[in-house]
């Protein structure tokens, strides 16, 4: 008697034998598996590393607590400030003094509840010009869609 056991391994059978190494040995076909998924993964993140790069629109990423970790050509086109200029200092370093502090508050309690801020922003460059900015800024979740502790600047 033959008893066939399904573990849902079919798609990994089907996967295994559309390689083009039809190797007997398991271990090499797992490796060849892993390594076509990450030549997959690395190539969506390069794109979108471009694409962040190539945008016309600023970016800017803190960490948890405020601190400037990356900004794009854009930012820096826009603003007149270079990434090492602003990076390892807070979004403040933008600030005209044209909005008071409730209107901080409001975005800064979009984010920590975990919601997008949509709204314009009048910022300062570094030639001291005011430029107004439409934002959408939007707090980065982990995995498992959980918050990190955010810390208003």
């Amino acid at each position: 008697m033959v008893k066939v056991l399904d573990f849902g391994l079919a798609k990994a059978v089907s996967e295994r034998s559309a390689l083009e190494d039809h190797s007997c040995d398991p271990d090499e076909n797992r490796h060849d598996l892993v390594s076509e998924r990450f030549a997959r993964f690395r190539t969506m993140y390069d794109q979108l590393a471009r694409a962040v790069e190539q945008a016309g629109d600023s970016v800017l990423i803190t960490d948890k607590r405020g601190i400037i970790e990356y900004v794009n050509p854009a930012f820096e086109e826009i603003t007149g400030y270079s990434a090492a200029e602003v990076l390892g200092r807070n979004p403040s370093v933008l600030k005209s003094g044209k909005h008071d502090a409730r209107f901080y508050r409001h975005l800064w309690g979009k984010l920590i509840s975990g919601d997008t801020f949509l709204g314009t922003i009048i910022n300062r460059k570094k030639s001291g010009d005011l430029f107004w900015s439409e934002q959408t800024i939007s707090p980065i979740k982990d995995l498992a869609g959980k918050l990190p502790i955010l810390s208003p600047c």
